[in-house]
């Protein structure tokens, strides 16, 4: 099977996607993903489904969820109950989050490879992990650790990409990510070299004094030390 969580919570069998349309065993489904291969507590699962609240025979309906969910896995002994709670077990490759990590992580372990495999990972992000179903608070700690995941990712591919020469291909990204992340000093900094190499110096001068400003205004902050080095390599190229 294969399951994909980075973006809209997707299931396909080796055939065709599974539909699986109701909010409540989609959501079950999703909360097993983010702790794969991993039992999950029928106390924990019940808090996450109804958003802490009391629901009379929660356990009888979880285990109803739980077999509607059964119903669309290729093998129903994928989804067990055991020690007092629900247990999904998911081979390695199926699940998109695994191989975008593995891909991350092998990107900054080679530097040869970096390249093709960072851009392989970003491949794999479709939008916020879990779609609509990411208001769910139990998922929101996972959301935001691969959220951020990403982001870093983005900013060694364009990084990457800089170096290859690609500098003007990434600036418009990279304002695109300056305008979304105001505080994030290493996307402004790329933004300022991807600038610089392409000749645009002024916006690059330019792009330092909106961010500074933002840091001491917002924070009280000076820039640090990845935009200083910046900002004085686009100094030292201006006549």
């Amino acid at each position: 099977m294969e399951f994909k969580i980075l973006g809209t919570l997707r299931v396909y069998t080796a055939s065709n996607e599974v539909r699986l349309t109701a909010r409540m065993p989609r959501l079950l489904l999703a909360i097993l993903l983010s702790g794969a291969n991993e039992p999950v507590s029928m106390d924990v699962l019940i808090h996450a489904l109804w958003d802490g609240r009391a629901v009379g025979n929660a356990a009888n309906k979880l285990h109803l969820h739980a077999h509607r969910v059964r119903r669309v896995l290729d093998d129903r002994s994928r989804l067990r109950y055991e020690h007092g709670g629900y247990l999904l077990r998911v081979h390695p490759g199926e699940l998109d989050r695994d191989r975008f990590e593995e891909l991350l992580d092998r990107a900054a372990a080679n530097p040869v490879t970096a390249l093709r495999d960072l851009r392989a990972a970003n491949a794999l992000w479709r939008g916020r992990p879990f779609g609509e179903l990411g208001d769910c608070q139990a998922l929101h700690s996972e959301i935001h650790r691969l959220t951020e995941r990403h982001l870093a990712g983005l900013e060694d591919l364009c990084a990457a990409e800089i170096n290859q020469g690609a500098h003007a291909a990434v600036v418009s990204e990279l304002t695109e990510m300056a305008r979304v992340h105001p505080f994030r000093e290493r996307v402004h900094a790329l933004l300022m070299t991807a600038l610089h190499r392409s000749g645009r110096q002024t916006e690059a001068l330019a792009v330092y004094q909106r961010v500074r400003q933002t840091l001491v205004e917002e924070l009280g902050l000076e820039p640090g030390p990845l935009l200083r080095r910046a900002h004085a390599a686009v100094l030292a190229s201006v006549p």
